[in-house]
């Protein structure tokens, strides 16, 4: 009897396992890679049962976002406007009522250029002295040549990408007045992302 009971269990135990293989959600392309600017594509969703959609990011639409069996869906991204790559998911779930099976799109998606320094303004007093910045970026940047302006070092003059503290050597202010001096970086494949620092050197 004990016997009988155990080779039960097993045949039990292997229709469950039979079921559970025979019950399937998978999209037909699984990863996808877009620039900044975003973009749309389209894809299968093959599934034995109905399946609805849960998406990681709001810049993010399917089409349609529900549906049972075998299914064309079409994706649209929006540009990406944060300072990082996002990866996107797009997650497909299905059930029979007893099990459950899940299915992702992930979605590369690159961000724009950027350059930027969160004090980009900074004080010195009439005397002069070390003034420093830390600048962020996600490619190399370089400083644009001085003209006419107050000779002051700056060190370095390349950067990037990620973050760079760059350091500014003040001259004495001999002028009687207070005086502004800037600095201009730019990346040197996109010239017109660019960040201005400044220094506000008393009298």
């Amino acid at each position: 009897m004990k016997r009988y009971l155990i080779l039960v269990a097993l045949c039990l135990a292997a229709v469950s396992c039979e079921q559970e293989t025979d019950f399937y959600v998978t999209p037909d392309i699984k990863t996808v890679v877009l620039d900044a600017d975003g973009g749309e594509f389209d894809d299968v969703i093959f599934t034995n049962g109905v399946w609805t959609t849960e998406i990681s990011d709001e810049a993010v639409t399917i089409t349609p976002s529900t549906g049972s069996y075998t299914t064309k869906v079409h994706v649209v991204v929006g540009e990406n406007v944060e300072r990082h790559t996002k990866a996107i998911r797009i997650r497909f779930s299905s059930s029979d009522g007893t099990n459950s099976r899940n299915g992702d799109i992930v979605v590369t998606q690159h961000c724009h250029p950027f350059l930027f320094c969160e004090e980009p303004v900074q004080k010195v007093g009439v005397d002069g002295g070390k003034v420093f910045f830390s600048v962020n970026s996600n490619a190399a940047w370089k400083v644009k040549p001085l003209m006419g302006e107050v000779p002051f070092e700056v060190s370095p003059l390349t950067g990037g990408p990620n973050r760079t503290e760059i350091c500014v050597i003040v001259p004495e202010n001999t002028q009687g007045e207070q005086r502004t001096l800037s600095l201009t970086l730019f990346l040197e494949e996109n010239p017109e992302v660019s960040v201005t620092l400044q220094i506000i050197q008393g009298a």
